[in-house]
């Protein structure tokens, strides 16, 4: 899981640039919206590596002024993508996978675990005579753990 992880960061890291682009224009009149930080799109502009001049429009928070300029992540085609998969958020995702995977093992060992004691249980409760099944508990036998048996003797010895 590891090593997907890692080669995708890889890759995305070279089929991705991260540029600086310049806003275009200020942001629309927000007329008294109360989502003013909600992410919208605005125009920006980038000059890649050949010197040519590049219009993209991206998500911007926030009402930012025209001329600021901000780290935008590129495709080899020059269209606007998200940020690549970095080796940390490869560590990461292993992680929490390998977490998550320790949490169901323990879990299926847990329930296994319950349904033999379960079963062990209603095995027994037959062996032993439960009521109505018209076997005959053997002698000694008093259906009491073997502490609760020796618990019970010492309360008669004393």
């Amino acid at each position: 899981m590891h090593r997907t992880a890692v080669d995708r960061a890889q890759s995305e890291e070279r089929a991705r640039t991260r540029v600086e682009a310049v806003l275009v224009a200020d942001a629309p009149p927000s007329g008294g919206r109360l989502d003013e930080e909600a992410p919208a799109g605005r125009t920006v502009s980038y000059t890649d590596g050949a010197g040519q001049q590049h219009d993209l429009v991206v998500a911007v928070s926030g009402r930012p002024p025209a001329g600021t300029v901000l780290p935008v992540w590129v495709d080899r085609d020059g269209r606007s993508a998200g940020a690549p998969f970095t080796r940390t958020d490869a560590f990461v995702l292993s992680a929490a996978g390998g977490f998550v995977v320790a949490f169901f093992a323990e879990l299926l060992v847990v329930l296994l675990w319950m349904a033999f004691r379960w079963r062990l249980d209603r095995v027994n409760d037959a062996r032993v005579g439960a009521v109505g099944t018209g076997v005959e508990r053997p002698e000694g036998l008093t259906g009491r753990s073997a502490s609760q048996c020796r618990a019970r003797r010492v309360r008669h010895r004393t």
